[in-house]
């Protein structure tokens, strides 16, 4: 809308003045488009996080800094968001002065066509001064929504959520634990992110793309044979076989599952997959509908897909060498 800014989702650098001194400061912030931010920095004195929310109409930030770990402390900052979205400045608790501005690596706009990389991401959070590591399969859709599934020292888990520009947030879900809300900034190559993550207390957040989903071959050559995959329904982990025959932009094949047998019908273009799942018709009562839509992305090496099916729901399958 004319005379509303956006606030750039990024690196900021910047400073706030307590007692007559400078404390400068590093901020990943992320500004979503409900109107709330958080982010994860390091200042002079320790590494913080802050939460808040900005105005587009009257360009305006309001964001409560807290320090992590010993440091029981928190700051109120009030500024104004200037220079397209690129400038902010404003008060420390309505007296002294605080100003950031965003790195020249994030000052220009991502392009059109600019989307995080679907595949293999490992992480690490830290809890009560440790670091666990977690493994997560993520499937980033270009209409921004994101949807996966991972294991941690907890157990298996299921993601859900959402990318807006370098803004990235989603819950994790665990069966028989608490759900935990995640908050980060995905960086320019679309390959790492980072921010806080929330369940009772806040602390940091980190994953990258692994390595071995990077390295690029000219053509990606889909294998045909038995495939073995699972879907969830219900925040249930549901199987089937299948057997797939591949052509050069198409592929068909039959299997089963709890419902019955059905057969797949698709097609690939690239990493791009698209098929439909449909029952014979004797199991067709049982899910209320002839077919299943699937959208999804296929490896690099042609041996693993992961995706949604009725535009919500996560799927896997591999390959069976």
């Amino acid at each position: 809308m004319s005379g509303q800014v956006h606030p750039r989702s990024g690196t900021w650098c910047g400073f706030l003045e307590l007692a007559g001194e400078r404390n400068n400061f590093t901020l990943n912030i992320a500004f979503f488009s409900d109107r709330k931010l958080s982010g994860a920095g390091r200042d002079d004195v320790n590494e913080f996080y802050v939460t808040g929310v900005w105005e587009p109409t009257e360009g305006k930030v309001r964001m409560l800094k807290h320090y992590i770990g010993d440091h029981d402390h928190s700051t109120h900052l009030d500024g104004r968001i200037t220079n397209k979205g690129c400038h902010v400045a404003g008060k420390c608790w309505g007296k002294e002065k605080f100003e950031m501005n965003i790195s020249d690596d994030d000052q220009n706009a991502l392009s059109s066509t600019w989307q995080p990389q679907t595949g293999t991401w490992n992480g690490s959070y830290r809890q009560g001064g440790k670091w666990y590591n977690f493994t997560v399969e993520i499937f980033f859709r270009s209409y921004g929504h994101i949807i996966g599934r991972g294991f941690d020292s907890i157990g298996h888990f299921n993601i859900k959520g959402l990318w807006e520009g370098k803004a990235v947030h989603f819950t994790k879900s665990y069966v028989g634990a608490d759900d935990v809300i995640h908050e980060g900034v995905i960086s320019n190559d679309g390959t790492e992110a980072s921010g806080i993550y929330r369940c009772g207390k806040v602390d940091i957040f980190k994953i990258g793309l692994c390595q071995d989903t990077v390295e690029e071959s000219a053509i990606i050559w889909p294998r045909s044979g038995r495939w073995k995959g699972l879907y969830v329904e219900d925040k249930k982990d549901i199987p089937f076989t299948v057997e797939l025959h591949f052509g050069l932009d198409r592929f068909s094949g039959k299997g089963a599952d709890k419902t019955g047998t059905f057969s797949m019908d698709g097609t690939c273009s690239g990493q791009e997959v698209n098929f439909r799942k449909q029952y014979l018709e004797k199991h067709r009562h049982s899910i209320g509908r002839c077919h299943v839509p699937f959208t999804g992305c296929m490896s690099r090496d042609g041996q693993f897909v992961i995706g949604t099916y009725s535009e919500k729901d996560y799927f896997e399958m591999r390959f069976q060498v």
